[in-house]
């Protein structure tokens, strides 16, 4: 019952079921503006005319339009200054203040000029709401949203103002007029609560203003376009200008007819109480029921043509009775009529769709135009409105309302002629948005004949992204014929394009027929295999295709025929063909040819059943790294739970762990109770890096309230790497802190403490008389690391934009963009998280970052010795393994060795840097003169020593020197250490004779090489190109792109060199974003110094002939 419910209202409301949140709040927002406006008008109006002549009213105006122009520009100053939620807040707290301070005015004084300043302050107050409501709501919704929701949620306003407005009659008798003030004060003070909360819960990415675009200059554009940045903006513009003008006029009409009505002040509030709520009344149910569906019907020209369309009919009765008789009753009918009209459709239908004409433009033209239209040209309309009128009574010494008739005829005449080139210049906008593809959200909303008669011109665009971004839009809309488009898409000339079309085909379960012509091009023989298998598959789609023709390309010679044959057959269910297909997909499981088994995977994957998993898990186990890695990519469409555990040992081997890594995360949910289980079962054991690591990649992609819960649990692993990692994708998964706010806190303050504990110790090494520079930098680098988790951590309790972007400034080397960074954060999170924030971050020394540090009583080290002792115990519990190694060979410059006990285990790690490390300085600390040869033989057996010694010899290069040898490169120069210690994991080392080639030029590369010792000449036959030396690297580009070799490289001596090969290589890179950022910058200058060389050679080619010329003259 209740679904039915709920479905009926979404029917009725035309609001989705995922919108209920965000346009609930909108329109709750919208609701206390209209309780606010509607009680300052009505006492703002009244207290005016009780006290004032309405012949002072232009004056009203044209004051007002110079106070609004201020705050227009004033407005127009700050949106480009400030966030769009503060500024809004800004908005909504001087209108509270404001009003609150007119009242207190009201209850001082009687006199003239507080009537005048609450009437003009009103229209302020008016601008204000617009700018700040449909400067919200233009952020939170999107073209299609727009043109659908923004009736709805603005009509929260005229809801409030229908009670508000009926509510006035009984309050005023109580109250007095003047409180009226007071509860608007109070309705603005709410509207503030409701829009903290829209930025709290929705806000998040639709409040981020984007930069200010760089806008291209046409030469040709007015000047009236170079202002306004768009002709668009121009032409919107001018009908606001008209329309301001022409409302202005009638409200004038109206005020002067009442004036003479009624004289009491508390008869006119009663009478404009009873009057706006009656017109509310019929707005509202304009706007919730009427205003979309009017809009969609009639489309956007003919909305805007409806309003003075009915004006001039109104119009043209008032000066037709005026001729006939001077009964002012009916002439003050008339025009109330005329008003009651203008404020129901002014705010059911103009307003929605003439600030949906904006929705084309991009965010921040949007704004620009809001704010051009609402806070510059309406208070000049405004003020020329005015001036007209005060002309008017100056001229004729009376008010006129026949001229001032017949002026409005003229004007709605205008207003007509303006909709009608508008409507011309939308179309192009919304043309040169397709182009541009930067309309909000995944869908873009097309309306009306003309749209669809334009992207069915665009099919035929010999662009093809052109044409399939065209018919994407067309199959989106509503009623569109898919057949038709479909049609024209498998003419096209672009194999692009009819491939996007018969896949579309295929996948969409409404579309059947055009059998001949999908038929006619298996046929054609000059279609590609691959148009032909995708021909294939989209044939046999429906049970009742013959696909008995079919057959015969079973046996086709052509693999990619064959395998669409097998898969469509399969699809197409008939008892023939699946048994013919079914045969033919074993055959080829069986076969001894690769190819054979690559292509059987590749069609059991896009078949997707889920039982047929047997023939994968047989591939596991097989020789060919290709067809292992097929069937694991195969794995992830078939999607059965007996394929994880296999999948999961992939995530061991760095040869499938990227491969294994992205099936599982397709298991959804699933792969999430598999982990869990599995963390929970080796809860005990040690786990391995890698796979754990791996696993937290997973769970981000998967990024399900599951998977972010089992990562949540991951931040108390016991390995810091995937706790790190944990963090990192979180983030990624766009997390946010609910019911684990305090988690998170908690999470925060260890951060910090370990922040604190590393700022120390770089304090004291820095201090100490045996600095060690690569203990020093390790630390660093484990600081930054923790600076990234705590900027993190702080994103999935407050607003995440505001945290990313103040991140940009906090990790510069900058201290202006530092503390830019900090003031922007303090007034987000709370003060406790802020004080221990500017620790962190803020520039200042070392010895007063302790000092501050100091005031937490702490436990920290103030030894050296202490400082190693701690990260030997905790191991990679908290820090990387580079930082584990610099601690291990920094027991070398002491002379004291109770801590070489704690080295002992680290022989054992299945880490060649860290038992390396170990063996090596067991050994050097061993063989010191000041040693007792006794001590480790007192705790370990002499076999095991013995073992650590042998383990430490060897002429091969430990992997710490490795990672000096990669750091003093140009191509890892700039790469962290720890990162590094991943790259050492994967180089192999390589020894070449003197006159040994190493490379030939021609052959397929799919490795470089980095040279330790030695030197090698780099060579086209006998042309030397480059001799090169310790450190210098060759054969880089092989490790992006397998191409041939362009040049040979032979040993001029013997030489040792690190061989880097590519796929180890794209794995490492898809971990480690530093490596991929360090070949790129390489790559650039690599550019650059052939642009530098092509640039001089082309000046030299000039010279010559110059030179030539010049020495025969």
């Amino acid at each position: 019952m209740a679904g039915f419910l709920k479905f009926d209202y979404e029917k009725i409301l035309n609001v989705k079921a995922s919108e209920f949140g965000y346009v609930r709040l909108l329109f709750l927002h919208n609701f206390f503006q209209g309780i606010g406006l509607a009680m300052f008008f009505n006492a703002a109006n009244s207290i005016f005319l009780a006290q004032a002549s309405v012949k002072s009213l232009p004056l009203v105006y044209m004051l007002a339009s110079l106070l609004l122009l201020l705050v227009g520009i004033t407005y127009s100053y700050f949106e480009q200054r400030v966030t769009i939620k503060k500024l809004l807040l800004t908005i909504l707290i001087i209108l509270f203040i404001s009003i609150l301070l007119i009242r207190i005015g009201v209850g001082l004084t009687n006199s003239l000029w507080i009537a005048f300043a609450a009437i003009m302050w009103y229209r302020v107050t008016s601008l204000l709401n617009y700018l700040e409501f449909w400067g919200l709501t233009s952020m939170m919704l999107d073209v299609r949203q727009s043109k659908r929701l923004f009736g709805l949620v603005s009509s929260g306003e005229v809801t409030a103002k229908l009670l508000g407005y009926f509510s006035i009659p009984m309050l005023v008798p109580h109250i007095g007029r003047s409180n009226l003030i007071l509860i608007a004060s109070v309705a603005f003070a709410i509207c503030i609560i409701v829009l903290q909360r829209i930025a709290k819960r929705y806000g998040e990415n639709k409040l981020d203003r984007p930069k200010t675009p760089v806008l291209e200059k046409d030469k040709k554009e007015s000047v009236l376009a170079k202002y306004f940045k768009s002709h668009f903006i121009v032409l919107l513009s001018v009908l606001s200008f008209i329309s301001v003008i022409v409302f202005t006029f009638i409200d004038f009409s109206f005020l002067s007819n009442l004036q003479l009505k009624f004289k009491s002040g508390d008869e006119i509030s009663v009478f404009l109480g009873w009057f706006y709520g009656f017109n509310k009344g019929v707005t509202v149910l304009i706007k919730m029921f009427l205003s979309g569906r009017i809009i969609d019907k009639i489309g956007i020209k003919n909305s805007l043509l409806l309003i003075p369309a009915i004006f001039i009919l109104i119009i043209g009765g008032i000066i037709s009775y005026n001729m006939m008789s001077s009964d002012t009753a009916l002439v003050f009918t008339l025009f109330s009529l005329l008003l009651f009209v203008m404020e129901s459709l002014r705010y059911s239908i103009f307003e929605p769709v003439f600030f949906s004409l904006f929705q084309p433009l991009n965010k921040n033209l949007r704004l620009f135009g809001h704010a051009i239209v609402n806070g510059y040209l309406n208070p000049i309309a405004l003020g020329i409105a005015g001036l007209t009128l005060f002309l008017f009574i100056y001229i004729k010494g009376s008010i006129d309302l026949t001229l001032i008739s017949y002026v409005l005829i003229g004007l709605l005449i205008v207003w007509i002629a303006v909709v009608l080139i508008t409507n011309k210049q939308y179309i192009i906008v919304l043309q040169d948005a397709i182009k541009k593809r930067f309309f909000e959200g995944s869908e873009m909303h097309i309306k009306g004949k003309a749209m669809s008669r334009l992207l069915m011109e665009k099919l035929q665009s010999k662009s093809p992204e052109e044409v399939i971004y065209s018919s994407q839009l067309l199959f989106k809309t509503e009623g569109v014929e898919k057949n038709a488009i479909i049609e024209t898409l498998l003419d096209n000339e672009s194999e692009e394009v009819v491939l996007y079309a018969l896949n579309y085909y295929t996948n969409d379960p409404e579309m059947t027929g055009l059998k001949a012509q999908i038929f006619s091009l298996i046929q054609d023989e000059k279609r590609s295999e691959q148009v032909k298998e995708a021909a294939i598959i989209a044939y046999c789609k429906g049970e009742d295709t013959d696909v008995s023709m079919l057959f015969s390309y079973l046996e086709s010679g052509q693999a990619n025929i064959r395998k669409g044959t097998i898969i469509g057959l399969l699809q197409n269910g008939s008892l023939e063909g699946v048994v013919l297909a079914g045969q033919k997909l074993l055959l080829l499981l069986q076969s001894e040819n690769a190819k054979d088994n690559i292509t059987a995977l590749e069609i059991i994957g896009i078949l997707k059943v889920k039982n047929f998993y047997q023939p994968l898990i047989n591939m596991f186990g097989h020789k060919n790294p290709e067809i292992v890695k097929t069937a694991i990519e195969a794995s992830g469409y078939v999607l059965n739970s007996r394929l994880l555990p296999y999948l999961a040992g992939f995530l061991s081997d760095p040869l499938y762990s990227e491969l294994a890594a992205k099936s599982i995360a397709q298991f959804g949910n699933e792969a999430v109770e598999f982990f869990e289980k599995q963390i929970a079962e080796n809860a005990e054991q040690e786990s391995d890096a890698l796979m754990m690591f791996r696993i937290t990649q997973i769970l981000g992609n998967i990024a399900t309230p599951e998977a972010l819960k089992l990562l949540l649990k991951l931040l108390d692993y016991p390995l810091a790497k995937v706790q790190n990692e944990a963090i990192l994708n979180l983030k990624k998964a766009g997390f946010k802190a609910e019911e684990d706010d305090e988690f998170i806190r908690k999470k925060f303050d260890q951060q910090f403490e370990f922040a604190a504990w590393l700022y120390n110790s770089i304090y004291h090494l820095e201090k100490s008389e045996k600095k060690n520079p690569y203990l020093i930098s390790a630390l660093k680098i484990e600081l930054k690391n923790v600076k990234e988790n705590i900027l993190y951590l702080l994103s999935f309790l407050y607003d995440t934009y505001t945290i990313i972007k103040a991140r940009e400034g906090l990790l510069t080397d900058f201290s202006e963009k530092k503390a830019n960074a900090l003031e922007i954060i303090d007034n987000l999170i709370s003060k406790k998280m802020y004080n221990k924030l500017t620790i962190i971050f803020e520039d200042s020394s070392l010895d007063e970052k302790i000092k501050k540090i100091q005031a937490y009583n702490l436990k920290l080290p103030s030894e050296i010795i202490t400082i190693i002792e701690y990260i030997l115990r905790y191991r990679e519990t908290k820090f990387n393994r580079w930082t584990i190694v610099t601690a291990i060979i920094s027991l070398l410059d002491f002379i004291t060795f109770e801590l070489t006990p704690l080295i002992i285990p680290f022989t054992e790690s299945r880490f060649k840097l860290l038992s390396e490390a170990a063996a090596d300085t067991i050994k050097k600390i061993t063989s010191h003169e000041s040693f007792k040869r006794d001590y480790l033989s007192e705790t370990f057996e002499n076999e095991k020593i013995h073992g650590i010694m042998e383990k430490s010899s060897g002429n091969t290069l430990l992997d710490i020197e490795k990672v000096i040898i990669l750091k003093g490169t140009s191509l890892f120069m700039e790469t962290p250490e720890n990162i590094l210690v991943d790259i050492v994991g994967i180089v192999k080392e390589e020894h070449f004779e003197e006159g040994s080639v190493i490379m030939n030029k021609g052959e397929i590369g799919t490795c470089m090489y980095i040279i330790c010792e030695g030197e090698v000449r780099i060579h086209d036959n006998d042309l030397t190109l480059a001799v090169l030396k310790n450190k210098d690297f060759f054969g880089e580009l092989a490790l992006l792109d397998p191409e041939p070799r362009s040049a040979s490289a032979t040993a001029l001596k013997d030489s040792l060199l690190l061989r880097l090969d590519q796929e180890a290589f794209y794995e490492l890179m898809s971990e480690r974003l530093e490596v991929a950022k360090g070949i790129l910058k390489i790559l650039c200058r690599r550019i650059r110094n052939q642009n530098q060389i092509i640039s001089e050679l082309k000046k030299n080619t000039l010279a010559a002939p110059a030179a030539m010329e010049s020495g025969q003259n």
